[in-house]
């Protein structure tokens, strides 16, 4: 009988241990758990401000302490000093640019709510991507860190010229102004602007036939655009042979075109030409 009731009572304090463990697992599992969606304007003119909106939400059962929400900016790929591809403008009270990283930082999201932020940006016609990652941190320690991040990817709107018109418009053939700066490859005609001192120019004729003229010999071309007019696509010849490729697009709706020109025979080096109508 004593032996009976010694197991009994020993299985009795199991059953108790077990259950005096339940609560300490379910605390465990309390704390912040933060949620990071974001909205793009839409679609934007390029070299005009967008704002972008983030919004941190805290879906955990805590307050989340000293959030730092991280947003790498794109590069403009220039060496050995790459900048922001593009300009930043106005952000949210906390906000903070360093090289190519914004930080925005939040003391506190209360359990069940969240925080609003915003930046500007500007963005240049390029081939490189815009996209721009964002991470959400905290203390304590996320939950479920799987749902911090997100990523912002700019739409970019660029504009229909249309040079027939303006050649009709001119009474005859229509003289361009090219700027333009070569190095290996480049991406935007962005990247001549922020180191203006590696830019030349030369000027090409625009003709109602599609032909491009120059006022040196030997040299020749032609040209074309999309049914959009947001296009436009020129190659050079040196005598009978192809030189260079151009391939831009409308960035003022008024005379510019921005793009990269790449040379026959292939090469490692490119340019990055701003074409601007008379």
């Amino acid at each position: 009988m004593s032996r009976s009731l010694t197991a009994l009572s020993l299985s009795f304090a199991a059953a108790v241990s077990v259950v005096a463990a339940a609560p300490g697992a379910a605390e465990a599992a309390n704390g912040p758990n933060l949620s990071v969606s974001v909205t793009p304007p839409p679609a934007t003119n390029v070299y005009a401000a967008g704002r972008y909106n983030l919004t941190v939400a805290n879906v955990g059962n805590r307050d989340a302490l000293n959030v730092s929400v991280v947003i790498n900016l794109p590069s403009s790929l220039t060496s050995p000093y790459p900048g922001i591809m593009g300009t930043l403008g106005a952000r949210s009270a906390g906000c903070n640019v360093s090289g190519l990283v914004l930080t925005c930082n939040i003391v506190k999201i209360r359990a069940g709510r969240n925080a609003p932020l915003f930046f500007d940006m500007t963005f240049p016609v390029t081939t490189s991507s815009l996209a721009m990652p964002v991470t959400a941190s905290s203390s304590p320690v996320d939950l479920n860190p799987g749902n911090n991040s997100a990523t912002i990817t700019p739409n970019l709107r660029t504009f229909a010229t249309d040079i027939q018109a303006a050649i009709a418009n001119n009474g005859g053939p229509l003289t361009a102004d090219i700027d333009h700066c070569t190095g290996r490859d480049l991406v935007s005609f962005y990247q001549c602007v922020i180191t203006p001192t590696s830019v030349s120019s030369h000027q090409h004729i625009f003709n109602a036939d599609n032909t491009i003229s120059f006022a040196f010999p030997d040299y020749s071309g032609v040209w074309s655009q999309n049914p959009a007019l947001n296009q436009l696509s020129f190659t050079y010849y040196e005598g009978p042979d192809a030189v260079a490729d151009f391939v831009g697009y409308g960035v003022d709706g008024t005379n510019c075109f921005e793009g990269i020109t790449t040379f026959y025979p292939a090469s490692v080096y490119n340019s990055a030409y701003s074409v601007c109508l008379q």
